[in-house]
């Protein structure tokens, strides 16, 4: 662990002093003697901290294949200072929830794995798109040549520039609107599976559910349509950081806050504890569909997890190098059915294939 980030103490109700979630974190062992997934909780201050286990640790954890591995502050220490940390905790395989007050925590994990020069996909829940309402511009100048796709969650018409969002959207640039993801939440869970980062800016939220914006919105996501989400990156096996930002200053002081924050923390936890390990998924276990006319200048093949109900599509452009890295594309039932019965590409589909085009061709 980088020397500068400090360890923080955790405090414990009586129940949950002997769970196997808080176990090895009690015990000191640092050995991975356990099987699952560790996880880092990382804030940017001794108080929030505090404040969050609070309420976090009276929480029921019945969970038996994810584990609390560390608890680190952020406290009078450079935000560059967490991008070794990440990188070690992605080289042991322990994932890293991150609480903060301003975007530089996202534009730290980016640049974690921009330094692992192999290919992602980022996902940020914010409520403007090409304003001063999320981080995107920042990303979308820097993105090349790692970043692949960046996707934005319940965005919100007044807060989104339009032309920006046209002239991005050939650069890997995505973006669900609030009102379509309330009519079915569900259509952004493939976004969300194939994403290596995930995070939700509070602000998206509504005021009456976040009560620790930084900047107050009555107009936003229910806690509830958030926590599914904060489930989707749980269960995403790709996933490897989940960041919480847009907190005010006086976050700490509010239980009602703490309670949100903890709550998207505990599903983010409960997707995780139902990972199964099997990244790529393998295809000799799902079911196959290979579609009989192409779609376009396609040929398709689908497949289904029958155990998860999830669906994939296998890259059709294979000498490019990033179907090297990731061959299976995450996709849904709807996606599959346009390809199959009208022979027409979704639009989540047209937009990925031609990320993946716009790759160069492998060297193999």
């Amino acid at each position: 662990m980088n020397n500068q980030i400090k360890p923080i103490p955790v405090s414990l109700s009586d129940k949950n002093a002997n769970s196997l979630f808080f176990n090895q974190i009690e015990s000191g062992n640092k050995n991975n003697a356990y099987q699952g997934f560790g996880v880092n909780i990382i804030s940017p201050s001794s108080d929030l901290a505090e404040a969050f286990f609070a309420v976090f640790s009276s929480y029921e954890f019945h969970f038996r294949n994810v584990y609390l591995h560390e608890t680190m502050s952020l406290h009078n220490t450079e935000i560059s200072n967490l991008i070794p940390t990440l990188q070690e905790s992605g080289d042991n395989d322990v994932l890293n929830i991150i609480l903060g007050y301003q975007s530089d925590i996202l534009k730290t994990s980016f640049d974690a794995l921009q330094f692992c020069e192999s290919y992602f996909n980022l996902v940020s829940v914010q409520p403007g798109a090409g304003s001063d309402r999320g981080i995107d511009q920042t990303l979308m100048e820097l993105k090349k040549p790692w970043l692949q796709q960046l996707t934005l969650l319940a965005t919100q018409a007044p807060l989104s520039d339009p032309d920006y969002l046209l002239k991005q959207s050939s650069e890997g640039l995505r973006q669900y609107r609030l009102g379509a993801m309330r009519d079915n939440i569900s259509m952004v869970e493939p976004e969300i599976r194939d994403a290596d980062i995930f995070s939700v800016d509070i602000n998206a939220i509504r005021h009456s559910d976040a009560t620790i914006q930084s900047r107050p919105s009555i107009v936003g996501l229910t806690a509830e349509e958030t926590s599914q989400l904060a489930y989707y990156a749980g269960r995403a096996e790709r996933n490897k950081v989940f960041c919480l930002l847009g907190l005010n200053d006086n976050a700490a002081e509010k239980q009602v806050g703490m309670d949100l924050l903890a709550t998207l923390t505990w599903y983010y936890l409960y997707g995780v504890e139902h990972r199964q390990k099997t990244y790529p998924p393998g295809k000799k276990n799902m079911s196959t569909y290979v579609l009989e006319q192409a779609v376009g200048s396609y040929s398709l093949t689908f497949f289904k997890d029958e155990s998860t109900e999830k669906w994939w599509v296998e890259s059709p452009l294979p000498k490019h190098k990033l179907s090297k890295s990731f061959p299976l594309i995450a996709c849904d039932y709807r996606d599959y059915s346009l390809a199959a019965n009208e022979q027409i590409l979704s639009g989540r589909l047209e937009s990925i294939f031609e990320i993946y085009r716009s790759t160069p061709d492998s060297e193999d």
